[in-house]
């Protein structure tokens, strides 16, 4: 019993809360994070962008924290000053006769563990923001055709539809933006909607599927 109440003690012993010790751990977080702060810029500038960019084609000022997962064989544009928080997945999904491309318009941002499934061409415009989780697919991924999957045949080229998403637009938290959406410009998508048809200029949409829940006001709207 006595040794069983000494572990209990020491299993909930604290440090005292004096100043020393808050001096002592404040003075290691704040080295912490500076390493932490040294080192993913070591990683980010001396491999991750120089991987990147041996492959695929950046415009300047790119900020790539992570190594994208990318699976299969395509094309990825980014334009200049891009921006990709912590790690996204990218997959390229083989059609005959199609050439999968992604590509993201100048001073975007994605999000952390966004995800794209490319089997012909997603291109993300200028100046939006895509939050995390969010994942935009131009193809169902398998044939519908139950025989199709099980027998692991690719999808045909009448199977993919290209999305397009304008300048500005703003794709919140968990939205899934699926094959053959056009989003026009400012656009709001909202958290957790799932879009299956296009989407008009200076909108807000919301829910499974998406549908208009507000115009913006003509105050809000782009000059074009």
């Amino acid at each position: 019993m006595k040794l069983k109440a000494l572990l209990k003690k020491v299993y909930f012993y604290s440090l005292p809360n004096n100043a020393l010790v808050r001096t002592v751990f404040g003075v290691l977080d704040r080295g912490i994070e500076a390493f932490r702060f040294v080192w993913e810029w070591f990683v980010k500038t001396f491999w991750v962008e120089p991987r990147f960019r041996s492959r695929y084609q950046a415009g300047k000022s790119l900020w790539i924290e992570n190594s994208p997962y990318i699976s299969g064989l395509g094309e990825i544009f980014l334009g200049e000053g891009v921006r990709i928080s912590g790690k996204i997945g990218i997959a390229f999904m083989p059609v005959e006769g199609n050439e999968p491309k992604l590509c993201i318009g100048a001073n975007t941002f994605v999000g952390v563990n966004c995800a794209f499934s490319s089997a012909e061409s997603i291109v993300v415009g200028e100046n939006c923001l895509l939050a995390a989780e969010t994942v935009i697919r131009d193809n169902d991924g398998h044939p519908l055709d139950a025989v199709r999957r099980r027998e692991n045949v690719r999808l045909n080229s009448d199977e993919v539809k290209a999305v397009t998403i304008g300048d500005d637009v703003w794709i919140g938290n968990r939205a899934m933006i699926l094959k053959g959406v056009n989003i026009g410009d400012r656009a709001i998508v909202a958290s957790c909607a799932v879009v299956t048809k296009d989407v008009a200029a200076d909108t807000i949409v919301a829910g499974n599927p998406a549908r208009v829940v507000r115009e913006l006001p003509r105050s809000a709207k782009g000059a074009g």
